[in-house]
């Protein structure tokens, strides 16, 4: 392919739902001609934006994009579809160049895929598919079972393959004009850049067809694609992945590791830095004579760095797995340099020459050749789909042209060397336990997938004990329910080394609403949850439960940071009048359908105890505690009266006429102060009394009513017998004159009492 007449870089911001790389947002608009940056300067940008959130574009990203249309020229294409979590961009392209519908590519590259499955049983020389058919080449009893096994019937093979043919040709006649050799229905085809009397007298000995095709290329050259350790930009981002020992990967073509030369990879404007691990272009060694791969990775340094994705810059998909390469099977790619999707389903299985770095250095590759992709310089190393399934990155193309051709070599090296392709995992639903005790639940498949990725299990930790469970292939899962109900259970999706979203659990108030937040005070931690919120008081310590009213009456306290602190026990419940309550660091909150939620604590809620608790005459609080009164008192309000409390006096519960008596003299303001004793009843004529800190009293009777009494008329009548003496009780005010000396009168049931500083208090 030829050099562009100029490149660079340009750079551009942008925002996107569906990135591929969410934590970083920078997009590389790679190398192209003068002409080409003209008319994308507008688009570009625009594209990247869109785009820049599809990829954390590594700099080694760019990727491919095919261009052919395969469906009848006289049939229209189905009408255009959403399928929900899928580029719109591709389910256009499928429908555009296959002329089928997404859930048809799916299904049939699933086909595909089971088919490929059997490339390497015994016998087997070849399997190809067309459309929904599959054609097993090859001999005996093993063949036959693989093909059986497939649904397909046994063909007996009709010449050499593919792969002896190649070594053949470049024994006899030589590089010069050898492209590929790849299968067909009819048997192996030679393809050459031109035809000359060398090829066709070849071809000609072995009976196989031979085509004249453009030569395929590197699709990059030095210096025009992704960042190197020296900060120029080299090829694609192929897949994430991981390898034999679960450290995160890049895959990408092994051509643009220049044989090892290329140590480092980077990724635009993020710290993730990526280091060669592994590396084969050729055979074994980079070697020109054998039969290879073209396929890299470098070990990552952030396991976030390539979400499970295929990716072209506006759009992404969901990857569920791996495939064998297989002819007639249809597949998508999309390039950074290209910059849309194309697909195909005319592909052969063969073996390319595809040139190397020096002269006559041309490296065999086996692969999958494309018809009607056209690549561009830069999309090396993308990653090519069949579905939702990886089946390689590319190699190498012929550009544009009538009939595009590109190449794409498979994974087989990393994956016979422990290598793994990231799969996307959604995020469990978990529904309730049931009667046994067993909690169901159930694993989407990802948007556009036809299965879960194989070997998925759902993991269930408990605490530090975590347990794989068995999915089965509609996705429905199950575990036992711990026996702690306030146990937060993690459940994720895991196949291989890829890890889904989490759910957390728990039987109680369900699903998590939020990621578990910590930092708290005193290094506590909280999540919340659909019915309600789990909160440790230390990062360490035992989940506690906190719910409805009672969970709400602790948030307009403050939560944590209130007086309450962290809860310390579970909320009980079936208290008087449908109450509940629950243990708090600084107290106890109570709740009834009634009263609404408010905490007691401290001396006002050791006298509400001594009472009877909510079940006693007070009754359920009805507020929350007041402080900040004369001489540090507080009170609180219940349904049976209020109960004040202060240092001097303690806490002591006033309700009814007394109460409104009392307050009418000021509350604890006044002459009487705080109350030193809670009411009493009993007395004769069912009456109660209160006293209180001045030398001072509230008595009521239902005939006399509410009635203070203090200092030295209180004092005479404690000496007469208080109610049970002749004086009966107060019926009304004391009323005190200075007119003609201080003199202080009291009518009493018994008669009117009278006070002054000489004869002291007297009734009459």
């Amino acid at each position: 392919m030829n050099r562009p007449a100029s490149s660079g870089v340009r750079w551009c911001r942008k925002s996107s739902p569906n990135a591929l790389f969410p934590d970083y947002v920078v997009s590389l608009i790679p190398v192209m001609d003068a002409a080409q940056v003209g008319n994308l300067r507008i688009v570009s940008c625009v594209r990247a934006a869109v785009v820049m959130v599809a990829a954390l574009v590594v700099i080694i990203g760019v990727t491919l994009m095919p261009t052919s249309a395969n469906a009848e020229p006289n049939e229209p294409p189905p009408a255009s579809q959403d399928v929900e979590g899928v580029d719109p961009d591709l389910v256009a392209a499928v429908e555009r160049d296959l002329g089928i519908s997404w859930e048809e590519y799916v299904a049939r590259s699933e086909a595909a895929a089971d088919a490929a499955e059997i490339q390497d049983a015994p016998g087997v020389d070849e399997v190809r598919v067309d459309g929904e058919a599959v054609v097993v080449t090859g001999e005996g009893a093993d063949a036959e079972a693989a093909a059986e096994q497939v649904g397909a019937e046994l063909e007996s093979p009709s010449g050499p393959s593919a792969e002896d043919l190649a070594a053949l040709f470049l024994q006899e006649v030589g590089a010069e004009v050898f492209v590929s050799v790849v299968s067909s229905p009819e048997g192996p085809v030679l393809q050459v850049s031109e035809e000359t009397e060398q090829a066709r007298t070849f071809a000609d000995e072995q009976g196989i067809a031979l085509e004249v095709t453009p030569w395929i290329e590197q699709n990059a050259r030095i210096g025009e694609y992704w960042l190197d350790g020296g900060g120029g930009a080299r090829c694609s981002i192929g897949f994430g992945g991981f390898d034999s020992l679960g450290r995160p990967v890049m895959v990408t073509a092994g051509h643009c590791t220049q044989d090892g030369q290329v140590r480092s990879a980077g990724f635009l404007d993020g710290p993730a830095r990526g280091t060669l691990a592994f590396h084969q272009f050729g055979g074994p060694g980079n070697t020109s004579g054998e039969l290879g791969h073209d396929v890299a990775s470098y070990r990552l340094d952030r396991s976030d760095a390539i979400a499970p994705q295929a990716t072209t810059w506006p759009g992404s998909l969901p990857i569920t797995g791996t495939a064998n390469l297989v002819s007639g099977a249809s597949v998508c790619a999309g390039g950074g340099t290209t910059q849309e999707w194309r697909c195909t389903s005319d592909t052969r299985v063969g073996v390319a020459h595809v040139p190397g770095f020096g002269e006559n250095d041309g490296r065999l590759v086996q692969g999958l050749q494309m018809y009607g992709m056209s690549t561009r310089k830069g999309d090396s190393g993308t990653g090519i789909v069949m579905g939702t399934r990886v089946v390689g990155v590319l190699s190498g193309g012929s550009g544009a042209g009538e009939r595009p051709l590109a190449m794409a070599s498979g994974l087989k090296p990393l994956t016979d060397a422990g290598y793994s392709i990231g799969v996307a995992l959604e995020k469990p639903t978990v529904g309730g336990a049931g009667a046994d005790g067993v909690v169901r639940g159930t694993l989407p498949r990802s948007p556009g997938a036809a299965a879960l990725p194989a070997a998925t299990r759902v993991s269930v930790t408990i605490g530090n004990a975590s347990q794989a469970r068995a999915v089965d292939s509609a996705g429905r899962f199950s575990f036992t329910a711990p026996s702690n109900q306030n146990a937060v259970v993690d459940i994720r999706a895991v196949s291989g080394y890829s890890r889904g979203p989490s759910v957390q659990w728990n039987s109680v108030v369900g699903t998590n609403t939020s990621h578990r937040f910590c930092g708290l005070r005193d290094g506590g931690c909280g999540q919340h949850f659909v019915g309600g919120s789990v909160y440790w008081a230390t990062s360490d310590s035992s989940p506690v439960i906190v719910l409805g009213k009672i969970g709400e009456g602790w948030g307009r306290m403050g939560w944590e940071r209130g007086w309450l602190g962290y809860p310390t026990g579970d909320e009980r419940c079936g208290l008087v009048g449908g109450g509940c309550w629950q243990r708090f660091q600084g107290g106890r909150m109570y709740w009834s359908p009634a009263t609404g939620a408010h905490a007691v604590r401290g001396r006002i809620g050791e006298a509400w105890n001594q009472m009877g608790y909510e079940w006693g005459h007070v009754g359920y609080p009805v507020g929350p505690e007041v402080c900040g009164l004369r001489d540090g008192g507080c009170f609180q309000r219940f349904q049976g009266g209020t109960i004040h409390w202060s240092p001097a006096t303690g806490a002591h519960l006033t309700k009814g006429a007394i109460a409104s008596e009392w307050g009418r003299h000021s509350w604890e303001k006044g002459r009487l102060g705080y109350p030193v004793t809670s009411e009493n009843c009993g007395l004769r004529q069912g009456g109660c009394f209160n006293h209180f800190q001045n030398g001072a009293s509230i008595y009521w009777t239902p005939a006399t009513g509410a009635q203070p009494v203090w200092g030295e008329i209180r004092r005479g009548w404690q000496r007469q017998g208080w109610e049970r003496g002749r004086w009966g009780y107060p019926v009304a005010d004391e009323r005190c004159d200075h007119t003609g000396g201080f003199h202080c009168t009291q009518r009493f049931q018994g008669g009117t009492v009278h006070w002054d500083p000489v004869r002291g208090a007297r009734l009459g």
